[in-house]
């Protein structure tokens, strides 16, 4: 019994710590949502707790299922998107992008994932944030059409 009870406390150990994003200690602070306009630019935040080596890659969807930018100059980026360079002490930790002319359809949950300095292995994934785009305002047409007889 007490192997059984010993055993139980290992599985749930090793799950409550695989659901911890990250292996590095490395956690990464993300807007939970940001709005714009469609035609609009925002900024999606992403800070890391410290500074890693590695590249940083977005990505849309919650299994990373489109890249929308990636540090690495191999891979293809949306050339709407450009990392939000600032200066000063957070230069290096801030990987925040700019992400211009949106549209519709580019709402959605987005996440930003650094990965190791082999560029393969993820060192941290943020929580996700919600990008939701307003439509802009059409005029519509309005004909009336009196009849008198």
């Amino acid at each position: 019994m007490q192997d059984q009870v010993c055993a139980f406390s290992f599985i749930l150990t090793v799950l409550i710590l695989s659901t911890f994003k990250g292996t590095s200690g490395l956690i990464i602070y993300q807007s939970p949502s940001v709005t714009g306009r469609e035609g609009g630019t925002v900024i999606l935040n992403c800070t890391l707790s410290e500074e890693k080596l590695g590249p940083v890659r977005w990505y849309k969807g919650e299994n990373q299922q489109q890249l929308l930018y990636s540090q690495l100059t191999s891979e293809k980026s949306d050339p709407r998107v450009s990392r939000t360079v600032k200066e000063g002490p957070t230069r290096n930790t801030d990987l925040s992008i700019t992400f211009t002319n949106i549209t519709w359809d580019d709402a959605g949950m987005y996440y930003c994932v650094k990965f190791k300095s082999d560029k393969v292995n993820v060192s941290a994934a943020g929580n996700g944030t919600r990008l939701y785009v307003t439509r802009k305002y059409k005029p519509f047409n309005v004909t009336i059409i009196i009849r008198c007889e």
